[in-house]
């Protein structure tokens, strides 16, 4: 079981040795993995995690030197038995973030336990891809997964005390804007959980922005569920934040409609900002007349962000839109004082 930094790596990696964990520099990096090795090495290499026995070990950077070695190779089955019996085996993998512990069971019985901060071997703790990989020692080889299920540990509902605000913005007529501030330092923030009370589900993202579209007025109970992990505390944590949104004007098209729409603790669209051309082809000119802003950032209507600029303060900006498909996009300008500006773009060639 791998555990790393690039998730757009999609390769297996080598179909033999290093148990399909080494595919160059990729996996070399931000990266740590829980190895069941069961070939009988027999000493001809001479690696220490190479022994001979069916064993467990945990090293990171696709590498099995001892310097990369976190958990010393030990037996898979508590009897040092061989695991070649044909058989399904249930292995438990076991994350306590509270004192940053992993556990690994087999058949019920623990086999490796260590104390680590794993979030140093990631340049972004909140981003981190795991999956299953294998190599094979001969063509007679095989290796089955199957039955994988994810559980949540009563642990992780521990309040983080984020404190956040958030700021929703209405686009056009019910879709709307919303933007959480955690407002907390020492909380590292893995993912937002929203439902927007409208009956559409839950939707998880990793930035604290989304867009929402309404299809009918009426008043929402909005709820966030902010998840992370207390640096002070060592402590994975939730936050649960809830509020209410009010949808006027909604017609009958999706919640993109033309009309107006007002909500609770929510800024319209911006009419101190200007950009033209709208309709926009290659580029676009930004002009401000109440503030000046330092940030441009650029979403489609999923929420998603497309582009982000930072520069000096300023009332008028270009932006070039080549890289940009057909199609109607979000544009925010933030302003000195942290505030959000909101206008819609198409893009048409």
């Amino acid at each position: 079981m791998v555990f790393k930094q690039s998730p757009s790596l999609t390769s297996i990696g080598d179909p033999a040795g290093y148990l399909g964990y080494y595919n160059g520099p990729d996996f070399l990096t931000n990266t740590f993995g829980i190895e069941f090795d069961d070939f009988n090495n027999n000493g001809a290499i001479g690696d220490p995690l190479m022994p001979y026995f069916d064993h467990i070990a945990i090293t990171q950077n696709g590498s099995y030197t001892t310097s990369n070695t976190i958990s010393s190779p030990v037996p898979i089955l508590p009897s040092s038995g061989s695991i070649h019996d044909n058989l399904f085996h249930h292995y438990t993998i076991e994350w306590i973030c509270r004192g940053s512990t992993l556990n690994v069971y087999v058949d019920g019985n623990k086999r490796v336990t260590t104390t680590t901060d794993y979030r140093t071997f990631f340049s972004n703790p909140g981003v981190v891809t795991w999956g299953f990989t294998a190599g094979i020692g001969s063509s007679g080889s095989n290796h089955i997964v199957k039955n994988v299920s994810l559980k949540a540990g009563a642990v992780c509902s521990v309040d983080c005390k984020y404190d956040p605000s958030l700021m929703t913005s209405t686009l056009v007529s019910g879709a709307t804007q919303f933007d959480l501030t955690p407002n907390s330092s020492n909380v590292l923030i893995a993912g937002y959980q929203w439902d927007f009370g409208d009956g559409t589900g839950t939707v998880i993202t990793t930035a604290p922005s989304i867009i929402h579209g309404y299809t009918t007025s009426s008043t929402y109970g909005v709820t966030i569920k902010i998840l992370g992990y207390n640096l002070t505390t060592a402590e994975c944590c939730s936050y649960i934040y809830n509020t209410k949104v009010k949808v006027d004007g909604v017609g009958g098209d999706g919640g993109f409609g033309k009309k107006s729409a007002n909500t609770d603790n929510t800024s319209n669209m911006s009419m101190d900002m200007s950009i033209s051309p709208n309709p926009a082809n290659s580029k676009i000119d930004i002009t401000t007349t109440a503030f000046k802003f330092n940030t441009v950032r650029i979403m489609n209507l999923n929420g998603n962000k497309m582009m982000e600029l930072s520069f000096q303060a300023t009332v008028n900006k270009t932006i070039d839109l080549q890289a940009f498909s057909n199609g109607m996009y979000i544009v925010q300008l933030v302003d000195e004082k942290g505030q959000v500006h909101t206008q819609k773009i198409n893009v048409q060639r």
